[in-house]
């Protein structure tokens, strides 16, 4: 029994000795050469494309039962369809070869790619130039499986090709696509993979740079996942990249770094499905998953996580903006859902929200035609995000003081209609509710229609539009105000706890202009402006002063100060029509009744220098001001309207004063006489009647 186990033991011995040295006896007795056609054919078999291995092969020893055949140079052609040149070339190519599938006539090896260039295209039909390379599996039924390819002619050799691994360096990738026109190139491109079976993950290393120089932008990346590829399907799974952006092509003003993961994307002839995509970028983080079906439409959902807008500029080394309430941009989010698919895409539960205030609503766009919108906002407060007030000047720096033309802006080529409504907004220091706009986008023209809110009691109704084409500026405004607090609404607007105007009532506007830059907007306009309105004051004429002050004139008393007859004057009624014309109104009907006066006028504001020019008569009853009774009391009021200058026409006083005493002297005279008269006449009547 020892004797034929010791020679078992020397046989096993023996083949362990030979597989030990069979790499290097393949090295020293095989020559790699002769390997050449088989690979070249086994290629065309598989792929139907032709492979060319320009140079000498050669052996070199890699461990466990494995060789390394140096391939050299190689370069892989196009397939049908796709022109002549290559689809994939490299300047130096390496398999390491297991020797133990080659029992079985399989040639398994791990591939190594130096200097590789990798044309990758889809054509107009969407055929991509990748897609025969893709190992099928046998789990297709007969009855559905594609037909078979046609390989260029080769001699039947019955070998079989497996790759256990792959190693690419120093690559660099273009794509092009027909159909959009689209080309892309990668450089630096380093890619390792584990073994390519059918329907098993294969792990996946890639690393690559996209540049492009106008504008400037380049991006670096760095990717591991695991990828599994099927007949008509490729999956990735478990992806966790991480790129940086840099260039003048961003906003930011140094590099911008990503963290992406990804827990599943497969693509393939029954649609896509996206699953845990997120991503990380200064301080915003992503969140994404989406379906597509064959037919190409996709659906998902996109979050956008709350995050501090502020903070994400400052990572960005970009300047936060000044705004009137410096604790501005501190919250940012948004939800939505999306769908796209045949050029049309729709955003769908879009839910927006900026520090305190919301948007929600949807969006859509067709293939062709304008952006269409229904969005609706809780409240916004606008005012807290324009820049702060500047410091003011130093006198002599007000409107006309040779300022620069400010510059016009340029609203976008896009189209888009739709309506957005509010249920409270601040904007221009108003305080607007229940909002509601329809607004519609074309030709660098805004128009706004209807333009409806509830506002200081009241409310507007009107339309307006904007035209900027960053050369000219144009604006239209049709407003009307229906019993609004005027006092309160131009206190909000323009800043003064004493506007010169309150009252209840309505106004109207109808307003154009059309000019060069925003500045000369107030000279070019025209238009129509009316009034009608009760119970309030007017800072112009306060009416019991001038009665005062020409009372002391009439009887020869000391002189009250000009400056004291320009005061708030109360009212009870109020009505004034007025028509501008390159920034100039004029009005020939305003009337304010009070208890004590009526007060009409007529005259012209200059409102590009603000002045005013105004004529106004009051006329007293006998409340008050028993002695100016009827007597008409011309004031004119003119020069800036911050300090006008007042005169009372005296002299007409004086007239209409004499006149009316004339005429109450001479009334008792005529009286007596009329009487006298009557009384003779009735005698004389009676005399007549008796001598009948």
């Amino acid at each position: 029994m020892k004797r034929p186990l010791k020679y078992t033991l020397w046989i096993l011995a023996l083949l362990l000795l030979l597989a030990a040295a069979a790499p290097v006896l393949v090295v020293t007795l095989v020559d790699a050469n002769r390997f050449k056609p088989l690979i070249v054919e086994a290629v065309a078999e598989h792929t139907g494309r032709r492979l060319e291995l320009p140079g000498d092969l050669a052996w070199s020893l890699s461990p466990a039962l494995r060789l390394r055949l140096e391939l050299g140079a190689l370069r892989l052609a196009q397939p049908a369809g796709f022109g002549t040149g290559p689809f994939l070339e490299s300047r130096r190519a390496a398999v390491a070869v297991d020797l133990l599938p080659l029992l079985s006539r399989t040639l398994s090896g791990r591939l190594e790619l130096d200097g590789l260039r990798l044309h990758l295209a889809r054509d107009r039909g969407g055929r991509a130039n990748w897609a025969d390379l893709l190992p099928r599996t046998q789990a297709t039924p007969p009855a559905a499986a594609p037909a078979p390819r046609t390989p260029v002619p080769a001699k039947e050799t019955g070998w079989r090709l497996a790759l256990s691994g792959l190693a690419v360096r120093d690559a660099a990738v273009s794509w092009t696509d027909a159909a959009s026109g689209r080309r892309l190139e990668f450089s630096r491109v380093a890619l390792e993979t584990g073994a390519v079976v059918p329907g098993r993950p294969v792990p996946v290393k890639l690393a690559f740079t996209f540049s492009r120089k106008d504008p400037a932008l380049e991006v670096r990346v760095q990717a591991g996942a695991r990828l599994v590829p099927g007949p008509d399907s490729v999956e990735i799974a478990g992806l966790d990249a991480r790129a940086e952006f840099s260039g003048n092509a961003l906003p930011a003003a140094r590099p911008v770094p990503v963290d992406l993961t990804l827990q599943r994307l497969a693509l393939g002839g029954d649609g896509l499905r996206l699953e845990g995509l997120a991503a990380t970028a200064a301080g915003v983080e992503l969140a994404a998953s989406a379906r597509g079906d064959a037919g190409g439409q996709i659906t998902g959902r996109l979050e956008v996580r709350p995050f501090d807008p502020r903070a994400v500029m400052d990572r960005l080394g970009l300047p936060a903006p000044a705004t009137a309430d410096p604790k501005a941009l501190r919250r940012a989010s948004l939800a939505t859902g999306f769908a796209a698919g045949g050029g049309a895409w729709s955003l769908e539960d879009l839910d927006l929200a900026l520090d305190d205030s919301r948007l929600r609503g949807r969006a859509w766009a067709g293939s062709k035609g304008p952006l269409h919108f229904q969005l609706t906002l809780d409240t916004l407060d606008l005012d807290r995000y324009l820049p702060p007030p500047a410091p003011e000047g130093p006198p002599g720096g007000g409107r006309g003081s040779g300022k620069p033309a400010a510059p016009v802006p340029a609203l976008p080529t896009a189209e888009a209609r739709g309506t957005l409504r509010a249920g409270r907004l601040e904007v221009a220091g108003l305080r607007l509710t229940k909002l509601e706009a329809g607004l519609r986008l074309a030709g660098r023209r805004l128009a706004v229609s209807p333009l409806n809110a509830t506002l200081y009691g009241g409310r507007h109704r009107g339309r307006a539009a904007l035209a900027a084409d960053g050369h000219r500026l144009g604006m239209e405004l049709n407003s009307a105000l229906e019993g609004v607090d005027l006092g309160p609404l131009l206190t909000d607007l323009t800043g003064e706890q004493q506007p010169p105007l309150t009252g209840r009532g309505d106004v109207r506007l109808a307003l154009a202009a059309n000019a060069r830059d925003r500045g000369a907007l107030v000279q070019a306009l025209n238009g129509t402006v009316s009034l009608a309105l009760a119970d309030g004051d007017l800072a112009m004429l306060d009416a019991d002063a001038v009665a005062r002050y020409v009372k002391a004139k009439l009887k020869g008393q000391p002189l009250p100060p000009k400056e004291t007859l320009v005061r708030r004057s109360r009212y009870d009624r109020l009505t004034a029509t007025a028509a501008i014309k390159n920034g100039v109104a004029r009005n020939d009907d305003l009337l304010a009744v009070s208890p004590n006066a009526r007060i009409s006028g007529r005259g012209t504001v200059n409102l590009p220098a603000e002045t005013l020019d105004y004529t106004l008569t009051i006329t007293y009853g006998t409340a008050a001001h028993k002695e100016l009774e009827g007597l008409p009391v011309p004031v004119r009021v003119h020069g800036p309207w911050a300090g006008p200058r007042v005169r009372v026409d005296l002299e007409a006083v004086v007239k209409a004063w004499t006149r009316r005493e004339a005429r109450r002297k001479l009334t008792p005279r005529v009286e007596k006489k009329k009487r006298e008269l009557e009384e003779k006449l009735k005698r004389k009547l009676e005399d007549l009647l008796r001598k009948r």
